[in-house]
């Protein structure tokens, strides 16, 4: 993340969503407060270009990965 800028990096839409959830749902020890989350939430958009995905775009990726 530290070395992610919007022209080289790129997030979708909904990861931001379940990163969210994610982060506040995890088992730990310390729970991760909401406020944080978003904050973090808040790094990657400063940091990301967000992209919006389609059906064919999510299949096409998960051939590509798998």
């Amino acid at each position: 993340m530290s070395r992610a800028t919007r022209k080289k990096s790129f997030c979708a839409l909904h990861s931001l969503a379940e990163v969210y959830a994610t982060m506040t749902a995890l088992p730990v020890r310390e729970v991760i407060p909401p406020e944080q989350a978003l904050l973090f939430i808040e790094a990657i958009r400063e940091r990301c270009t967000l992209v919006a995905l389609d059906e064919s775009d999510y299949a096409r990726v998960l051939q590509q990965v798998a």
